[in-house]
This record gives C-alpha cells, structure tokens and sequence, in this order.
C-alpha cells in the first residue's frame, strides 16, 4: 500500500509538468501553480523524491532542481496574474525557501571533492539565470521591492552554495567559464557580480569574485557599441572595484609576490637584521595585513615608530633602494632612515630610496657638504671626486695592495711632513679622478 501511495505521489509530480515546452531555467513549463488547492501534493512529492535519493550530491542537484521549478512556477503565476500581489509573493517565496533549503545541504557536502564539479557547474549557471528569469518578474510585477528582495536572497544563497561545494580557485574558474559561454558580458551582469562580493564576509572568497568583475570591467569598458549611460554605469563600476578595500589589499599583497619573486636575491640581504627585530618586523606586518584597509602614510609612520636599531633600519633602507627601480616611483613611499646620501644631482637625500626616487643616484652616503672625519676613508666610484677631508686633515695615499679607496683622512700621513701635507692630499685628489675616470 506504502507504495502505491509513493509511486502514486511520484507519478502525479511528473504529470503536473508539461513536457513539449522547456522553459529558461531548463526545466519543464509547469501546469500546476502555486494558486491550486492542490499544489501541496506537488511539495510532497517532491519530498519523496527526495527521500529515495541517497546520493549526498545528487540530493543537492535535487534541490536545485527544485528551485529552478519554484522559480518557473513564480514567472508563470506573474504571466497569467502580474496583479496578483498576494499569488506572485506566494510564489517567489517558495523559491526563496528552496535556495536555503540548497544552501543548507550543500553545508553537509565534503568541500572541494572532485564529485562536486558537476553540481558546481549547475550552481553557478543556475545563479546568472534564476537573476534573469527574476528580472522579467520584476518587470511584470508591481511589487518591485519584493521581487528584488528574494533576488538579493537567491543570490546569497547560491553564491554561499558555490563556496560550501568548492574552493574559491574552483568557483572563480566556473564564473569565468560561465562568462566565456556567453556571447556578451551585459553591464547588469557586472552588477551582479558587485553584488555577489557584497554578499560574501570571507576575504578570500570576496577577492575571487573582485578579480572576475574587474576582468569584466575591462573587458567591458572597451566596447565601442555601448550607450552612454551604460558606459557611465561601467565607468562607476570601474571606480567602485578600485575603492573597496578588499581590492586595495589584494593589490598590495599581490604586488608584494611580485617584488618578492623578482627580487629574492636582494631580499636575502634582509638576513641580516638581527632575530628580535625581525620578530618585530613580521609582528607590525601581520598587524597592517589583519586590518581592513591599507594606509601608507600611517604605516610609514608606525614603522618610523617601532623600537629597532637603526643598523636594521638601514638594511631596509638599501634593500628598498634596489628593489624601488623596477617600480613606479612615484607610487611608492620610502621609508625613514638615519641614512642621509648626496646624490649625483648635488642635492642631499634623507635615503637611498629618496635619492632613486628622484630619478637620480647616489654619489657617497651623508651630506653633500659634510667633509670626511679622521680615520675615514674615501672610496673610489663616480660622483665622489670632489670629497675632501675636514679641516686640519690631509688625504693619506691607500697602501700599495688596498684597491678602490682613494685615501684615509688622517692628521698625518706616515713618512709625510707637515710642509708636504697638503701637496699630498691634492696629487691623491688628482690619482683618485684619474683612477675614478678610468674606472668609468
């Protein structure tokens, strides 16, 4: 008797459809609406089918299935009755309901297993399409804010759906197909997208949906055909994508791997700082990259702040001084140094990396005007020719096997006399521009 009644329920189900026409959500045009007294055998046997399905996924394609009718019956009742308030919200309800009901299931699936790339697929086709079908109601219907709320909520639900089934590397790789099969990306489609981050509260799951919508942005913002006003819409988008925050972030960290694998080698000389301030450093990153939103001007500040030698200050100073070369200078802020250096300009620079960022480079480190103290030496490269020792030193010849020094300021220098002392320092002067001219 049992099941006479579940085979009965199952095969009144299927009769409730007609067959011959198919409608955009891929479903069969159902004859049995909302509006019927007999609509709830319709649910329950549906419920049965789901009670004979065994299969976890295929349990979830079910319930796909299920809202993809649910949304089929709702465009029909506001075909046949668009002034129908009541029998429209009915409608889009149990849609609504089915999408949580999806969601909820899809929570109980192993993440990321490779059974789930078929459901993946049809979730995320299944979302871009249920909003379309969903656009046509809103139209038909006079009770916009109800339509647009259960759109708002379908889409969470299957934009979640996505993410408990797969891995965010996974759901961007089907957004992106899902894309491609299209002839064109319409603009409300990156509006969608804009939407589908907003829906999102994990960071990694939000950056995935981010780099979609700005490859569709650009890919957009260059179509000659379309209108004005679309064209402003793209444009707003443009400018929206590049205040969020998250964006901003993941520009920084993705820019960050990039310095980071073109300039290993230089980045090795970071080795260097001592293991307490090395603690420190890795603290205040992890602090800047736990925060919403990243700010230069008060990192720069923080940094200044912290209590680490100026030695390991100035490890910095030289390692940004040759990674800041392969990037745009101007969009990049250098960090505070006791480190002052004369440029090849003639100018004095706070650091190596101001001095590069003006577009010049460094003739010797400390000020242009500053002369050498005792015991210091000069070396011999270009733009540092004219250095000479303080007052009441002279420049000492470098021994015979000392190469690339010009000389030491020294108050004398050994077997010299005090009437040759200055004679000294200036044929050094002149051996020192000679052996820098030919190093040149």
């Amino acid at each position: 008797m049992k099941k006479l009644l579940i085979c009965s329920l199952m095969l009144f189900c299927a009769l409730t459809f007609v067959q011959a026409q198919e409608t955009d959500l891929n479903v069969p045009s159902p004859a049995l609406l909302p509006t019927s007294p007999l609509y709830f055998l319709k649910d329950v046997g549906r419920e049965v089918q789901m009670l004979l399905t065994f299969d976890p996924i295929k349990k979830a394609e079910l319930r796909l299935e299920f809202a993809n009718q649910k949304l089929a019956e709702a465009n029909k009742v506001s075909e046949n009755e668009p002034n129908n308030e009541q029998a429209v919200n009915k409608a889009l309800e149990n849609y609504k309901k089915e999408t949580e009901r999806l969601t909820g299931h899809a929570a109980t699936l192993k993440k990321g297993s490779a059974d789930n790339e078929a459901l993946l697929n049809k979730v995320t086709e299944s979302n871009f399409v249920q909003q379309a079908v969903l656009e046509k109601i809103e139209n038909r219907t006079e009770n916009k804010e109800k339509v647009q709320e259960v759109k708002d909520r379908a889409l969470e639900n299957l934009t979640t759906t996505s993410f408990k089934v797969a891995e965010p590397a996974q759901v961007k790789v089907q957004i992106q197909t899902s894309l491609q099969n299209r002839e064109i990306i319409e603009v409300k489609t990156i509006e969608m997208l804009k939407k589908m981050e907003e829906k999102l509260s994990n960071e990694n799951e939000k950056k995935v949906i981010l780099e979609v919508e700005q490859e569709a942005i650009n890919e957009k913002i260059n179509d000659s055909t379309l209108t004005a006003e679309d064209m402003e819409k793209i444009k707003g988008y443009a400018t929206a994508i590049t205040e969020n925050k998250v964006y901003q972030k993941m520009l920084v960290q993705d820019f960050a791997q990039k310095i980071i694998g073109e300039n290993q080698e230089t980045l090795n000389q970071l080795k260097d700082i001592s293991a307490e301030d090395a603690q420190k450093l890795n603290d205040f990153a992890s602090q800047i990259l736990a925060g919403e939103e990243i700010d230069f001007n008060k990192i720069i500040t923080e940094f200044n702040a912290l209590p680490i030698s100026s030695d390991s200050k100035k490890i910095i100073d030289d390692v940004q001084s040759r990674v800041i070369n392969n990037v745009n200078r101007n969009d990049v802020p250098c960090l505070e140094a006791t480190n002052p250096v004369c440029g090849q300009d003639g100018k004095d620079y706070e650091s190596v990396c101001e001095a590069v960022k003006a577009g010049t480079s460094v003739a010797y480190k400390g000020s242009c005007a500053a002369c050498v103290n005792e015991g210091e030496s000069i070396p011999v490269y270009p733009g540092n020719e004219n250095r000479v020792c303080c007052s009441g030193l002279t420049l000492c010849p470098p021994g015979e096997n000392i190469l690339g020094i010009r000389g030491t300021c020294q108050k004398t220098c050994a077997g010299s006399t005090g009437a040759n002392t200055s004679n000294t320092q200036t044929q050094t002067q002149n051996q020192g521009n000679t052996t820098g001219n030919t190093a040149d």
